[in-house]
């Protein structure tokens, strides 16, 4: 049974993580270490496969059949996260040699290279209980570049939380994971305001969000905040694709939009198509009326969205097209004019709602879409004959979102390196990164550089000979080579130098 974290409890896991960064397995040169440990947790989880859903169908109802994906997805964040910090990606070393010339031209010798925050908190999401909760990829994205966790677990899954923990607890060294439970906010506050906790990974509400991160910023020293806080990923059907592929397009985004009873962080909110798309519509209704029901999350998420969903129906201009009674899903309608004049209908309803806004022209859909907040993805459906409005609208959406997707649609996400799952906010607070993929391993670290540095103290992933193998940035060009090997041509900077005068 888990039970509410009191203060004592923050505080000593918060210690916990402290001793053991720095030391073994978080050290520079363990980074095949962390790679073994991730692999193990990998092969771990994966064989604990059918003792650990039932447990999450039951907390969450999202049922076995997604969840069994989204376990292996997990398993598959694993291995990525061990491939990444074997390769050591994340470091990312650069090496200017010194070029004696007086400045600007001139420097000295200068390394660089990312290097561990050292311990980090991290809070589970209510609606991914394996790929984003204790060993989700904020957690091993952390330990992967040498930082250990304090991980708060969701209250809508602490069974499910507690049982992965066992697996992680049987396999990783004493500090490098404290899991933390409960349903009060004091807990989460005193976690991001702990002076040993150097960052803070959030996936969740809004609310929540902020005031994660009003805590941070009473700190004494603020902390960098990697927050999620909610998206609407617009979905953007131009006038000839609706023409020649309507019926198509509006089964497609109907299977989106319903997918996780409209639970997932990518599901499209929002969706902007011709007044005139009868087939499209025909095709979506028909669609999400098809689609399979269940039960919310969780009570809270239940009722936060019988509330948003009941805001949104009392909007002027907005009809309701299906209100649940015979359809789990909500669909709603307002015209492109009432869309921007209304800020509530740009905000996002989290569950199974789809706004659908009905555009007469170009002007309308291009004003329309100029009102749009930030968004993890953007969704641009077009044919060639679109393509001259696709231009107008396609810098819109580069504004708004971290991914836009011209085909398919948006739930879901590639583990790969090029992933990116944040974006302007209020979808991320630092849409500069991405909680997904390689690019998330950047978080937990800093740039360092070295000047003039003795070699003997020099971090092994800048020393003269390689000896890690890197990949590294050596006056301007990419080698594995070793210092020695290294080119530096201040001949013409020198004739410059000069005749300047």
């Amino acid at each position: 049974m888990t039970r509410e974290a009191t203060p004592e409890d923050v505080d000593a896991a918060v210690a916990a993580a402290k001793t053991a960064f720095g030391k073994h397995p978080f050290q520079e040169s363990d980074r095949p270490v962390r790679a073994a440990l991730l692999n193990a947790l990998a092969e771990q989880l994966a064989e604990a496969r059918h003792d650990l859903v039932p447990i999450a169908s039951r907390e969450t109802h999202l049922g076995q059949d997604r969840l069994y994906g989204e376990l292996l997805r997990t398993v598959r964040q694993l291995e990525m996260c061990a491939e990444l910090a074997r390769e050591g990606y994340w470091l990312d070393p650069v090496i200017d040699t010194p070029i004696d010339l007086p400045p600007p031209y001139g420097r000295p010798d200068i390394r660089r290279v990312n290097e561990a925050l050292g311990p980090v908190a991290v809070f589970a999401a209510s609606n991914f209980p394996f790929a984003f909760s204790v060993l989700g990829n904020d957690t091993v994205s952390a330990f992967a570049t040498g930082c250990p966790v304090v991980l708060k677990a969701h209250p809508g899954h602490p069974e499910t939380s507690a049982a992965v923990d066992t697996i992680a607890q049987a396999v990783l060294p004493a500090g490098a994971l404290t899991v933390l439970y409960g349903t009060g906010y004091d807990a989460n506050l005193r976690l991001v305001q702990a002076p040993d906790i150097q960052a803070a990974g959030f996936t969740g509400s809004l609310a929540g969000g902020r005031a994660l991160q009003g805590a941070i910023n009473e700190r004494t020293v603020p902390i960098p905040f990697f927050g999620e806080l909610g998206a609407v990923n617009p979905v953007l059907v131009l006038p000839a694709a609706a023409r020649s592929r309507g019926e198509t397009l509006g089964g497609l985004l109907a299977g989106g939009a319903t997918v996780g009873m409209g639970q997932f962080c990518t599901n499209p909110g929002i969706i902007f198509r011709p007044a005139d798309a009868v087939a499209f519509d025909a095709a979506f209704l028909a669609g999400v009326t098809e689609a399979p029901r269940h039960q919310l999350l969780n009570d809270r998420i239940a009722a936060g969205f019988e509330t948003g969903a009941t805001e949104l129906a009392g909007l002027a201009g907005v009809s309701v097209l299906r209100d649940g009674a015979d359809s789990a899903h909500h669909i709603f309608e307002i015209s492109a004019g009432d869309f921007v004049r209304s800020a509530r209908a740009r905000e996002e309803v989290f569950g199974p709602a789809t706004l659908l806004v009905s555009y007469e022209g170009e002007e309308d859909l291009i004003a329309a879409a100029a009102t749009l907040e930030g968004s993890l993805t953007a969704s641009l459906h077009c044919d060639p004959a679109d393509d001259a409005l696709a231009d107008l609208i396609e810098p819109m959406l580069r504004r708004v979102a971290g991914r836009i997707l011209y085909a398919g649609v948006s739930p879901g996400v590639a583990l790969s390196d090029t992933m990116v799952h944040g974006g302007p906010y209020p979808s991320s607070t630092r849409p500069e990164t991405s909680s997904v993929g390689a690019l998330s391993l950047t978080r937990w670290t800093r740039p360092v550089a070295y000047q003039s540095c003795p070699a003997r103290r020099l971090p092994t992933a800048l020393d003269d000979a390689n000896t890690l193998a890197l990949m590294r940035r050596m006056n301007g060009q990419m080698t594995r080579g070793s210092v020695a090997d290294a080119t530096v041509c201040p001949t013409d900077i020198a004739t410059r130098v000069k005749t300047w005068r």
